[in-house]
């Protein structure tokens, strides 16, 4: 057997092994992904039950605010509580507004958390 046809048989085996892995694995998407589309009733974020963070969000405030990307309205609400105030953007698109330091917002599209934004305002 000459040297090229070793090389080609190992690249094989090693192009079959993989597909044979890829096809017993299990996929599972990221945890921060939301999944679940079904239509669930959500209730409509309540501003006069905000409250404002007392001082300066912690480095542990801004995280969690981050974390909130990719989630529903209600996890937003279980994580941050209610929003200071809510703008209707379009008919799929909205902006929630925390009463933190400064400026806190987060937007969703269709019920989903796209982006957030803070600044301490300097």
């Amino acid at each position: 057997m000459r040297p090229e046809q070793s090389k080609l048989i190992a690249v094989a085996a090693a192009v079959v092994s993989l597909l044979v892995a890829c096809t017993f694995t299990v996929y599972a998407p990221p945890q921060h992904i939301r999944t679940d589309h079904s239509l669930t009733a959500v209730s409509p974020p309540s501003p006069s039950l905000s409250h404002s963070l007392s001082g300066w969000p912690t480095i542990a405030d801004l995280a969690r605010l981050e974390s909130t990307v990719g989630h529903s309205q209600q996890h937003v609400i279980k994580l941050l509580g209610q929003p200071k105030s809510v703008a209707q953007i379009s008919d799929s698109e909205m902006t929630w507004e925390y009463d933190w330091q400064a400026s806190c917002a987060i937007t969703f599209r269709s019920g989903i958390v796209t982006s957030t934004f803070y600044t301490s305002g300097f």
